[in-house]
Formats: structure tokens, C-alpha cells, sequence
């Protein structure tokens, strides 16, 4: 490096937040470039770095500033949305009882509704109404009583299902220790959270 080098210069020119890290990113090497200068033999050279590298570090200052200030800008927006789907959440909870709490009551009206009409007419299978027609369908189901348990019945009218999942604990373990498991690899990432 000459004292006569160039470097373009490192200020801060954009506004988004891949701009300014680019910006940030550009200036590091330049700062590290420059500090190259700072090892060599000739004094010239030496006291070029010395003054490079202060204009660049100043520059720095404004756009380290500048990028952070953006993130900070980043995680408000992200805090919004994640509280924007949490009040959404719960309200599709509300809306979720509601509904519910809304068929429960058309059920009971419904049974009522019939029970009055087959108090006159018992045998009736189904019912025209002026603007609805009330049917009927057969229904047979099993009942068990809720003190029988599936093993106090005969084994003929009995079911189990058999689960298989990966133990993702002993794989783990396994992996970290150097074993090979075809079909199975260690991942190793970094998760972020805002705190």
C-alpha cells in the first residue's frame, strides 16, 4: 500500500436496512484494509493508515449508529406483529366459544322443538313445516359406561394402537458422540428471540 491509495469512501448514503448493512459491511473492510498501512516500514505510509483510519472509524460511528437505529426500527414492527397475532389469537379463541356456545343452543332449541312435536305426533319420522322441513335419521351407537375400562371388556371388543416415534433424545446424544444413524443428522443452528 502507497500513501497515495484511494479508498471509496465509507459514509453511511443509504436508509434501509440492507443498504446500511452493506454500508457497515464495506467500511469494515476498508478499516481493515487500511490497517494494513499501520505494519509497514516506510513512516509515510504508516501515518496515511493512521489518518485513513480515523476518518473511517468516524465515518463508522455515524453509521454503526445509523444501522442500529434501524434494527431498533425492525424489532418495533416485529413486536407489533407478534402482539397483532397474539390479539388475534385470542380473539379467534372468543369468536371459537362463541360459535360453540351458539350450536349448543340451536341443539337445545332443536330438542325441544322436536320433543314438543312428537308429543303430539310420536311416530312421525319427520316434519314439513311452512318454510323448513324437520328429518329424522335412524342412529345406533355403542355406549360404555364411564367406569368400564377397554381391558374389563372381553378381548374380542378390544382395539390398541401401537405408536413408533423417534426418540429424538437418544439420537441426539448418539450424533453428538460420533455415531452414525443413516437417516439422522445433527443440526446445529442459532435461534433468535427478541428479549
Amino acid at each position: 500500500m502507497t500513501a497515495t491509495t484511494t479508498r471509496p469512501a465509507a459514509t453511511a448514503q443509504s436508509t434501509n436496512l440492507y443498504g446500511l448493512t452493506c454500508d457497515a459491511y464495506r467500511l469494515e473492510v476498508a478499516i481493515t484494509e487500511a490497517a494494513e498501512g499501520l505494519v509497514s516500514d516506510d513512516p509515510a505510509v504508516v501515518a496515511a493508515s493512521e489518518a485513513e483510519l480515523e476518518a473511517l472509524i468516524a465515518a463508522g460511528e455515524g453509521a454503526k449508529d445509523a444501522l442500529l437505529a434501524k434494527a431498533d426500527s425492525w424489532c418495533w414492527v416485529i413486536d407489533r406483529l407478534r402482539d397483532q397475532a397474539a390479539s388475534r389469537k385470542a380473539h379467534a379463541a372468543r369468536l371459537t366459544a362463541l360459535a360453540q356456545a351458539d350450536e349448543r343452543k340451536a341443539d337445545a332449541m332443536l330438542d325441544k322443538l322436536t320433543d314438543r312435536l312428537l308429543f303430539l305426533d310420536p311416530a312421525a319420522t319427520k316434519f314439513d313445516l311452512p318454510s323448513h322441513q324437520i328429518k329424522s335419521t335412524k342412529v345406533t351407537k355403542v355406549e360404555v359406561d364411564e367406569d368400564v375400562e377397554p381391558k374389563d371388556l372381553p378381548e374380542a371388543y378390544q382395539s390398541s394402537k401401537t405408536t413408533i416415534s423417534v426418540d429424538k433424545t437418544a439420537l441426539k446424544t448418539a450424533l453428538k458422540a460420533g455415531t452414525v444413524v443413516e437417516g439422522a443428522t445433527l443440526l446445529e443452528y442459532r435461534s433468535w428471540r427478541l428479549g
